[in-house]
């Protein structure tokens, strides 16, 4: 459990961060806004400050409704969101009085919520925020370094994910969790001293193994048979066992398939993968969030850092970048 005073430290971190809407830093100030759905709904939630109280709101990309999230205790933060094609789990954590847990909340297409009262999923590490994907009937979720599961009708259900130690940070990749690890040197020994290496390693869970990498990982963010992940200087992807450093500093970043969109320098750029073409989206953007919706239609949302501060959205799945909405 964290004392009071480390608490007030997180919660006045957070909510510098937040109003200045900078994100230098993980994993706080990266992870404030999320966006799930397909080609016919889609949801976005963000941390907004409230009165000076961090809170969760959620708004459908086609629907002018702004919902807030129900809260029991004093901020919220890190919202995180997958869609199951009826409804959407928005998941986020929450502090109260030195502890940070885990909540989640089904919410409609038009942005009515579902559950009466918010699904408690327990006690979470503060370093680690949740993450959701829907995959075989069930979210899988991450709270802290642990993995939970809820059904569509919003009931918590067992799941068991070996969860590694010296765990630096998670994602989900489709039916996959993809623990980022950090293993200390260990040297034992009494007559004569044997020492093992320090590893860093990407170990990805059920069954997947692990992979070496030459650096230690700080974030990592995920899709199906991709990981992106920074060391502080550069930012590395792993395909299919494979890494390769794309010389490229980004405080944030997020991956689908062969496209990258990352932040630098309070601007967005978007990478792909396979041609390694690269083009400037905006000025003045920070924490993007992207949703492929299918028919090679490609929603962006990100964060300005203007004052006031509002989100936008520009759809990259025409032949030029197009503004579609202002939050």
């Amino acid at each position: 459990m964290l004392s009071r005073n480390t608490a007030m430290q997180h919660l006045l971190l957070a909510a510098v961060l937040l109003t200045s809407y900078v994100a230098p830093n993980p994993p706080l100030s990266r992870h404030d806004l999320a966006i799930a759905g397909d080609s016919r709904a889609a949801l976005v939630a963000w941390t907004q400050i409230d009165n000076s109280s961090a809170r969760i709101h959620v708004s459908p990309l086609d629907h002018r409704r702004d919902v807030v999230m129900p809260m029991r205790g004093q901020q919220q933060i890190a919202p995180a969101i997958a869609f199951d094609g009826t409804n959407f789990l928005v998941v986020w954590q929450e502090f109260d009085l030195g502890r940070a847990t885990t909540f989640a909340e089904r919410v409609t297409p038009t942005g009515a919520l579902v559950d009466a009262n918010p699904i408690s999923l327990g006690p979470s590490t503060p370093a680690f925020v949740p993450r959701v994907a829907w995959t075989s009937g069930l979210y899988r979720i991450t709270i802290g370094a642990a993995m939970a599961a809820v059904n569509a009708q919003g009931v918590v259900v067992a799941l068991f994910v070996p969860v590694p130690t010296s765990v630096v940070d998670v994602a989900l990749a489709g039916e996959t969790t993809v623990f980022a690890r950090a293993t200390p040197a260990v040297c034992t020994g009494f007559s004569m001293f044997f020492c093992l290496p320090a590893k860093n390693l990407l170990t990805y869970q059920p069954g997947g193994g692990d992979v070496t990498l030459t650096t230690k990982p700080q974030w990592i963010e995920a899709d199906d048979g991709t990981v992106l992940w920074s060391d502080g200087t550069s930012l590395n992807v792993t395909r299919g066992g494979i890494t390769r450093s794309l010389v490229i500093r980004a405080n944030n970043a997020t991956v689908s398939g062969p496209l990258v969109i990352y932040e630098r320098d309070e601007r967005l750029f978007e990478l792909n993968l396979d041609t390694n073409a690269e083009t400037l989206l905006a000025d003045g953007a920070v924490a993007p969030a992207l949703l492929v919706r299918g028919d090679g239609r490609v929603t962006l949302v990100y964060r300005t850092t203007s004052r006031p501060s509002s989100l936008k959205t520009l759809e990259l799945g025409v032949e030029l970048p197009a503004r579609r909405r202002t939050f």
